[in-house]
């Protein structure tokens, strides 16, 4: 299943898939953005061609959107895998 940002449609879809709102997400987007060229010297964008071909993802804000989604439901799947320790 593909599902990306364009695929949310009303606050309660943002809040479940990521865990905050559009308006927080978009208030992280910036600093997120601040600091991926703060470690890349360069945009998402301005990558050299051989790296920035190989990945899906385009846009920072793309970038933010995978890793929020990818912390939250890796940590739901450890919660429900993880079997309680008894002592």
């Amino acid at each position: 299943m593909r599902l990306g940002i364009a695929d949310l449609r009303n606050e309660r879809e943002w809040r479940s898939m990521l865990g905050l709102d559009r308006r927080k997400f978009e208030q992280l987007l910036i600093y997120f953005k601040e600091v991926f060229y703060e470690i890349n010297h360069c945009r998402l964008k301005k990558l050299p061609k051989e790296i920035y071909h190989r990945y899906c993802i385009k846009t920072e804000k793309d970038l933010l959107f995978f890793t929020l989604a990818s912390v939250k439901y890796e940590n739901c799947n450890l919660l429900i895998c993880t079997k309680p320790k008894i002592q």
